[in-house]
């Protein structure tokens, strides 16, 4: 009986949805298709909400009572997959309210957030656009010894911030950088081949970390458009020791490199 458990278990991460809780919530239906692979159906009986994942193609739908499509987007995951088991967001995603307007679109990778995201009010109009970028090239990376930190830090809030009123007037515009902060811990992560499932463990050491960081003019309006308030983030100094150009770590990259070649 346990090993029955454990296999309906492996089967539901591997098509998709074992976040949806409580299962008991849930009526559940799936068929194979021979185009479509298995499609797995959940219709959430106290709002009558609709969940289809179609397994070959990722493609990820939840439909309202009233036909309105909540979330359109796509996940993966399986075993041997870059986004680890259980099927996360990965690629274009879009979600509605259920007044049909939108509500945030953009791209995950691995259910990172990437690219450029823009969020809306209820009323339609655009309450905030975001941007995400990498800190570090990952080829460089690979160089580097603790790449169990780095490259879990896939992306970080980087250049242009912008937040709106409800009634399309600008409320905040700025300007965040990636540098790298100093630390004495870092958070690491690591498989677990016998569990298989991440985890994650506190070292203490020396550490340089990406972070974002708000750079340059930062500005707030009111909802008439007065300035309220202005302020400015000098990171080009780096007064702040604690603190560096994100070009630094690769510096040290090129330098480990270069002293390995003399060896």
């Amino acid at each position: 009986m346990k090993i029955i458990l454990t296999k309906i278990t492996l089967f539901i991460c591997t098509i998709g949805i074992c976040q949806e809780v409580p299962k008991e919530r849930y009526l559940e239906k799936y068929f194979t298709d021979e185009v479509k692979g298995i499609v797995r159906i959940l219709i959430d009986s106290e709002n009558g909400d609709t969940i289809t994942y179609i397994s070959r193609s990722g493609r990820y739908l939840k439909k309202s009572i009233e036909g309105v499509i909540l979330i359109d987007g796509h996940k993966m995951g399986g075993m041997g997959s870059a986004c680890g088991c259980e099927p996360t967001p990965h690629g274009y995603w879009i979600e509605r309210y259920r007044n049909d307007k939108l509500k945030e679109q953009g791209r995950y990778f691995c259910n990172r957030k990437i690219g450029t995201w823009i969020y809306y009010h209820e009323n339609g109009k655009i309450s905030k656009v975001e941007n995400f970028a990498k800190p570090y090239i990952e080829m460089l990376t690979s160089f580097e010894y603790n790449w169990d930190t780095l490259l879990k830090r896939y992306y970080l809030l980087e250049g242009p911030y912008l937040e709106y009123y409800p009634n399309g007037q600008l409320k905040v515009e700025g300007t965040y950088e990636i540098i790298e902060e100093y630390s004495k811990a870092d958070t690491i992560f690591r498989f677990d081949l016998d569990k298989y499932e991440e985890k994650i463990e506190l070292v203490e050491g020396d550490f340089w970390i990406p972070r974002s960081k708000r750079s340059n003019n930062w500005y707030t309006y009111s909802q008439n458009g007065e300035v309220l308030s202005h302020e400015f983030y000098d990171l080009k100094t780096f007064e702040d020791k604690n603190i560096r150009p994100i070009e630094s770590r690769y510096w040290e990259i090129f330098e480990k490199i270069f002293a390995n070649k003399k060896k």
